[in-house]
């Protein structure tokens, strides 16, 4: 029964098969997710715990709307420093408007406390490259001509909107701003 509950949505087969553990964020967020082995149980929670996200009936669901929220999850090493961070695109246009994503970033300090260093809306992300220890620039993928380039700001340990960069089809489209 293990095996399938993997294969099917874990909470809604575990629930029909009538296993007496029902499914947790930690299980449904970090299942079938590539490199979550590196990761501690601990780890896993406290990221869980950073997320605006519970158990529905079907799947994770936002804590205002309880509508899904869908988190697609990537776990590597954004500034290769040896630790691997957390980027968490989820979201429902009740919780997040017209957009209805959003992009979190969250990384570790080493000791196993975890924080988010970035949420911004988008369904992904663009980033420039950096060299190794270095956190790179991360541009959310957005609609419209203005795009937004958030830096990281080691004074506050975390990304700031740093700039903004027009469409090349429309290079006044950031004027104003």
């Amino acid at each position: 029964m293990k095996s399938m509950c993997r294969t099917l949505s874990l909470a809604f087969a575990c629930l029909l098969s009538g296993t007496s553990q029902a499914a947790t964020v930690v299980d449904l967020l970090f299942q079938g997710v590539a490199n979550a082995q590196v990761l501690t149980v601990a780890d896993r929670q406290a990221i869980a715990a950073l997320l605006p996200m519970a158990v529905g009936p079907a799947g994770l669901v936002d804590r205002e709307c309880k509508q899904p929220s869908n988190p697609v999850v990537t776990v590597r090493d954004m500034n290769r420093d040896g630790r691997a961070e957390v980027i968490v695109v989820e979201g429902n246009g009740c919780i997040y408007g017209m957009m209805g994503k959003v992009v979190h970033a969250l990384a570790s300090d080493g000791q196993g406390r975890w924080r988010a260093i970035m949420t911004a809306d988008g369904d992904a992300f663009d980033e420039r490259p950096a060299r190794p220890g270095v956190w790179p620039e991360i541009m959310p993928a957005v609609p419209g001509f203005c795009y937004p380039v958030y830096g990281y700001a080691e004074a506050q340990q975390k990304y700031v909107l740093k700039s903004r960069v027009p469409d090349p089809k429309m290079p006044n489209a950031c004027k104003g701003f």
